[in-house]
């Protein structure tokens, strides 16, 4: 009676240690950064995008799971990316490059399901915030913005997977919107509501 109790206790404890060290998880990770191209920016202009550097944070907080291996997690994430942007004319007289920083920040939910979870986790994540765009030209400006992301982790140690993952981020604009404008000169005319940005990432995950 004594070692069953024993044994019950031991087994409570890890199980209690087990959920502790699932209760919160960092994932860090870089890539490439893809944004699709704009319309013309008027006056006989184009402007083409160029893929760009990214890094990526984001915190998850453990909110429950299911015996079948599916886990929710509450998701807080921020995203740093440059975009170069390439601007030609007509006449070819007046061609420059210029940058974008963009910035993400964000809060929703991943979901996770896996028949072994920390071995392999393919998730899917959707989140909502704000992006703010610093151009070299011109005074920053903040929008609203949502992601929606695939990916999956691959479980090397007991806390520690490696990551992939594809990203898509959507900004919300006013339709046929021209933004980052000075001197009644603007850097990006928009056709439309959102302005998509994809990312595509690797990295590591650590859990406790």
């Amino acid at each position: 009676m004594k070692k069953l109790l024993t044994l019950a206790v031991l087994s409570a404890l890890a199980s209690t240690t087990a959920t502790a060290q699932d209760e919160w998880r960092v994932n860090l990770s870089t890539g490439n950064s893809f944004a699709s191209d704009p319309s013309s920016g008027g006056d006989g202009t184009d402007m083409d995008l160029e893929p760009g550097s990214l890094l990526q944070l984001s915190l998850h907080k453990y909110q429950k799971g299911s015996r079948d291996g599916a886990r929710l997690f509450y998701e807080f994430f921020y995203s740093q990316n440059n975009i170069d942007v390439s601007v030609t004319t007509d006449s070819g007289t007046g061609d420059y490059d210029t940058s974008l920083k963009a910035q993400h920040l964000q809060i929703g939910g991943t979901y996770e399901w896996a028949e072994n979870p920390k071995v392999f986790d393919p998730y899917f994540a959707m989140t909502i915030g704000a992006s703010q765009y610093s151009p070299d030209t011109s005074k920053s400006e903040t929008y609203l913005s949502g992601t929606a992301a695939l990916g999956a982790r691959f479980w090397v140690m007991k806390n520690i997977a490696l990551n992939i993952e594809a990203r898509a981020i959507g900004t919300v604009f006013d339709s046929s919107s021209t933004i980052f404008c000075q001197n009644n000169s603007c850097l990006i005319t928009l056709d439309g509501d959102l302005w998509w940005q994809q990312q595509l990432t690797f990295g590591a995950s650590y859990s406790f």
